[in-house]
């Protein structure tokens, strides 16, 4: 969402991005709810099917903490990453 120079920084216009956020997060969090206790079978790419639990992960870091996971996803044989 582009934020309108009139706009920017008043406390009712975060507010309203602050709630169209959180409700379309809601939306899919709602959506992988029960798949991510019960699972799913998919088929993948190279033919095998699994059984798939859909998670939403989060990362929380500082900016050292970035840094340093960053170095370490750098180090992987490219075989172990995404």
């Amino acid at each position: 969402m582009e934020e309108e120079a009139g706009e920017s920084g008043k406390a009712g216009y975060v507010n309203f991005k602050r709630v169209v956020w959180h409700d379309a997060f809601y939306e899919v969090l709602a959506t992988i709810h029960g798949l991510s206790r019960t699972g799913q079978h998919v088929m993948c790419g190279d033919g095998v099917d699994r059984h798939v639990f859909p998670a939403i992960l989060i990362l929380s870091a500082d900016y050292e903490e970035q840094y340093g996971l960053f170095l370490f996803s750098c180090s992987l044989p490219l075989s172990l990453t995404c």
